[in-house]
């Protein structure tokens, strides 16, 4: 489909591939050394609203379609597969909350989604951090 012309109201364009944007995360920081995973900042809505679907197979199924790749093996050394073929239950806890909660950070970052509040005492609205009074003379 590459290179392929779509009309449009002007007339024929050229159509361009989206480019896949990365995001590697690393996991020494857990004591997993070495273990990288490169997922897509940039999925198709359709997968990343699977990936945050409450039930866990459709959330799998979707984390799946983001993962790019790692290069995660289990404890005698054998590759683990990708998900969805991976049973998530064979990948220790602690991986996929490192993976989950750093790849949110990074989608959000990539998405120019801002981060929200420290505490909940904090103004969240860009407009209420300096406000302005009224005299009402």
């Amino acid at each position: 489909m590459a290179g392929q012309m779509v009309g449009g109201a002007s007339g024929s364009t050229k159509v361009i591939r989206m480019p896949i944007k990365t995001v590697e995360i690393k996991l020494d920081e857990i004591g997993y050394e070495g273990w990288v995973a490169t997922l897509r900042t940039n999925p198709r809505a359709e997968y990343y609203d699977m990936f945050l679907s409450t039930d866990e197979e459709e959330s799998w199924k979707g984390f799946g379609h983001i993962l790019v790749s790692w290069n995660f093996g289990d404890e005698d050394g054998n590759p683990l597969e990708l998900p969805p073929t991976l049973d998530h239950a064979k990948l220790p806890y602690d991986v996929q909350g490192y993976l989950i909660r750093h790849y949110i950070d990074a989608f959000n970052e990539a998405a120019g989604v801002p981060k929200g509040p420290q505490n909940n005492s904090e103004n969240s609205s860009p407009t209420s951090a300096n406000p302005q009074t009224v005299d009402s003379k």
